[in-house]
């Protein structure tokens, strides 16, 4: 699924738990169910680059305050 997420990591974070809580408790139809899972796992991708993206700055900023080779 090719779909753009615009939500903050909080906010996929929260809709991903409701997807899954969904998906284990609700009584839902072949085509909800499928449904479901393809929103949870865009969701999931979304959260994973959001992490991925936020441990990158944290390494760049680690980086910055090392001292300079020779100091």
């Amino acid at each position: 699924m090719d779909e753009r997420i615009e939500l903050s990591f909080e906010e996929a974070l929260r809709e991903l738990d409701q997807q899954v809580e969904r998906l284990e408790g609700e009584e839902l139809t072949l085509e909800e169910a499928l449904t479901c899972y393809a929103r949870a796992q865009s969701l999931l991708a979304h959260c994973q680059q959001l992490l991925a993206t936020a441990e990158l700055k944290l390494e760049r900023l680690s980086l910055d305050d090392l001292p300079e080779p020779g100091q």
